[in-house]
């Protein structure tokens, strides 16, 4: 009753208050299945696409973004995207052609842009940014 009357005498003042429940601002434990909404693909497909992002890929993601996308060469941030995972995610190299070519894992195992750009802009000091790549 009390909700019903502070809530401006509405039905929608006995609606579930969605906004105060959850770990607002804290880290999530990863589990077993992969969190989030399935891609357009994986729906299609029935096959889960990306991977949870873990303590050492957020690392990984972090040394990338200084490496690749906070210079002055001003990459994109889809190539450091595609560099970050050359450089840390591969599983071995190869020769082709006489040059070394890296190995890289199933795109299951991988984790994807929208991963990486999510964890980007989470993270992000644009001032810094902005200084690193000016």
């Amino acid at each position: 009753m009390r909700r019903y009357w502070r809530g401006g005498q509405t039905k929608n003042a006995l609606l579930p208050r969605y906004n105060r429940s959850g770990g607002k601002g804290k880290p999530k434990k990863s589990g077993g299945r992969k969190r989030g909404r399935p891609d357009i693909l994986a729906q299609a497909t029935g096959q889960q696409r990306g991977v949870n992002v873990d303590e050492t890929m957020r690392r990984y993601f972090q040394r990338g973004i200084k490496l690749f996308y906070e210079t002055r060469q001003k990459n994109s941030l889809r190539r450091a995207y595609d560099l970050t995972l050359q450089n840390f995610f591969h599983r071995g190299y190869e020769e082709k052609s006489g040059a070394q070519v890296p190995v890289m894992p199933p795109a299951e195992a991988l984790p994807t842009f929208r991963q990486f750009q999510y964890w980007y802009t989470k993270e992000r000091q644009a001032e810094l940014a902005l200084r690193a790549r000016e």
